[in-house]
């Protein structure tokens, strides 16, 4: 696991392939306008293989009262059955309390209920969305509190 900028070939790579999926699983096509600017970016990791491939990618962006946002998270199919995304989320939740963020927050779509798995496995609980709803999909959000 690995800082790596956010316009890094790989994370670019990774994001417009997590947007694919989204847009395949969903779909809802992702807009990608949040992508373009880093500024916000607090931390980027992805994750690669054991051959060093990148196969995931997640980044944390303020949320607001010092509470951080998982952005961009994806982990590439041919990786869900290893450790990468475990591993990744992991590290995601490290890094937020090193930044002393009282908690991680994270919305996504209810279909994609293999992410929703993993975040409850990680500790994560189901909290209201706090975005404003859009007609173009509904969401579901989760928080994982920090120590």
């Amino acid at each position: 696991m690995g800082l790596e900028l956010f316009d890094s070939e790989a994370a670019i790579r990774l994001r417009a392939a997590g947007r694919v999926e989204h847009a395949r699983r969903t779909g809802v096509r992702s807009t990608s306008a949040a992508d373009a600017d880093d500024r916000h970016v607090l931390v980027n990791l992805v994750a690669r293989d054991a051959t060093g491939a990148a196969v995931g990618c997640g980044a944390l962006i303020p949320a607001g009262e010092g509470v951080v946002e998982l952005h961009r998270f994806f982990i590439a199919a041919d990786a869900r059955t290893t450790t990468a995304g475990s591993a990744l989320l992991a590290a995601i939740d490290e890094h937020a309390h090193r930044l002393h963020a009282p908690a991680v927050v994270y919305e996504t779509s209810p279909q994609l209920t293999d992410t929703i798995l993993m975040l409850q496995q990680h500790g994560y609980t189901q909290i209201t969305p706090w975005r404003p709803p859009n007609d173009r999909m509904a969401t579901v959000a989760y928080a994982l509190e920090l120590p």
